[in-house]
């Protein structure tokens, strides 16, 4: 099978088809539906492209309405809902055959300066500890040993990162566990960091996106741990069903960045996850939260 191998980091950058209408498609390999990481983004890239570059998202709130089709393009009409003094607010809906699979609004505002503080990361790690961890390649490679013919990965949408998991969780005979994924990730497709202007919006912008594209990643698996659920146990239908992200510094993507996702509550079919992600050094970059869809089946 053929696959377009087009870097991630340009499907997410839509075609312009009027003022405030995009397009956007999905890259291949895919899942059987589209990896809500890459609905938000796109729906993030298009309200960029309606405000003044001075000004920089510092909030999103989305719904995942419904599956999207990999196969079909999405349509991002965006509503400029407000420009106003110090703030601009979009709202952006994502069709498909005429029905609404996202809708999210997003904020965005002037540099400004105030107090600050923030939650430190748990413990700093070195390039050493990080690279000691187990890839997703080995990973797959030593579940084929141990499982033959039993263990398939899903695609691999994720070619172009390096992602390595503090905690890994045996996929047909998990254990319960605190409720807590810690990941260790970056983009290995080399970005720059300034326009040729050596301006750092267009750093900001692209960086910020690709940050919220992997911010879909595993954070709601963090309210399955206790439970013993995983994609193999095949025991609950789970997607997810919002997403809401706060950027609080600029990051570089094709540094390492850790990704500490936690579930305080899980109940009435749904689980509730929450995450912080980090700088090597230690800087909170940005935070998320996610309510999922974690209902038993159904019986026919």
């Amino acid at each position: 099978m053929d696959f377009d191998y087009t870097p991630v980091s340009k499907f997410l950058e839509l075609e312009q088809l009027d003022t405030c209408l995009f397009r956007g498609l999905t890259p291949k390999p895919s899942y059987p539906r589209i990896f809500g990481g890459q609905v938000l983004a796109q729906a993030m890239n298009a309200a960029t492209r309606t405000i003044d570059p001075s000004r920089t998202i510092h909030s999103l709130h989305g719904y995942f309405l419904r599956p999207g089709n990999p196969e079909k393009p999405i349509i991002y009409d965006v509503d400029r809902i407000r420009d106003g003094g110090s703030f601009t607010t979009r709202r952006v809906i994502a069709k498909q055959s005429g029905n609404a699979i996202y809708s999210c609004e997003l904020s965005f505002m002037l540099p400004s300066a105030g107090v600050a503080h923030q939650e430190n990361m748990p413990t700093l790690w070195s390039e050493d500890d990080i690279n000691q961890l187990e890839s997703e390649t080995q990973f797959n490679a030593r579940m084929q040993t141990t499982y033959p013919n039993k263990f398939k990965p899903e695609p691999n949408i994720f070619t172009e990162w390096d992602i390595r998991r503090i905690h890994r969780v045996d996929p047909f005979s998990p254990e319960p566990s605190p409720p807590l994924k810690e990941y260790w990730l970056k983009y290995n497709t080399p970005l720059p960091i300034k326009s040729e202007n050596n301006s750092s919006t267009d750093y900001f912008l692209q960086h910020q996106t690709l940050l919220a594209y992997i911010s879909d990643m595993g954070l709601m698996g963090s309210a399955f741990l206790p439970h013993q659920i995983t994609y193999y146990t095949n025991t609950v239908q789970a997607a997810s069903l919002d997403h809401v992200m706060w950027f609080h510094q600029p990051c570089n993507i094709n540094e390492w960045i850790y990704y500490r996702c936690e579930s305080p509550w899980a109940g009435a079919g749904r689980g509730l996850s929450f995450g912080r992600l980090y700088s090597q050094k230690g800087l909170l970059l940005a935070s998320t939260a996610q309510e999922g869809l974690m209902r038993p089946f159904r019986k026919q």
